[in-house]
């Protein structure tokens, strides 16, 4: 409970988008853990995880991100990394965009099984 009180202020924007748009199934989980790391947001079904960038995404930041990443992709999880100011610019293209990867996603991981 504690991290979603810490929620920044694009991922609170996103998740109130978010948390009602249970499209075909789509449901996301906020502040996930994942071996190691939290996830921003999750949606189990699709294997899929969306990380919001803002300001304190770059110097020594970024190189722990490439390892996140590269470790959620070893786990066969799909990662979208989103600026926080196109959550503020274009929320519902943002979220029109989440959505349609996660529905490709969930397509690809029916099609494998």
């Amino acid at each position: 409970m504690a991290l979603r009180e810490s929620l920044s202020d694009p991922e609170k924007l996103l998740w109130s988008a978010l948390k009602g748009n249970r499209i075909d199934g789509i449901a996301f989980r906020i502040q996930h853990p994942l071996g190691q790391y939290i996830a921003d947001f999750y949606c189990h079904r699709a294997r899929f995880v969306i990380e919001i960038d803002g300001n304190t995404h770059q110097g020594d930041r970024l190189r722990d991100d490439a390892r996140r990443d590269a470790w959620m992709q070893s786990c066969g999880i799909e990662l979208m990394r989103i600026p926080a100011r196109e959550v503020f610019q274009n929320l519902n293209g943002v979220v029109q965009t989440i959505v349609d990867r996660a529905r490709k996603r969930i397509d690809f991981i029916h099609s494998q099984t």
